[in-house]
């Protein structure tokens, strides 16, 4: 949610395209999270 807030801040109202970039990043930024979670620690978080 920061970083959603942080590239609506950052990016500012540019439209849907500024929407659509931000959904692509924090997805992205989600995979990341779950990549680096599941490499380094065990998995029962789930």
């Amino acid at each position: 949610m920061l970083l959603r807030e942080y590239l609506i801040y950052y990016l500012g109202s540019n439209g849907s395209s500024t929407i659509s970039i931000i959904i692509m990043l924090s997805q992205f930024h989600n995979q990341t999270i779950h990549a680096i979670l599941n490499s380094s620690t065990i998995q029962h978080i789930h």
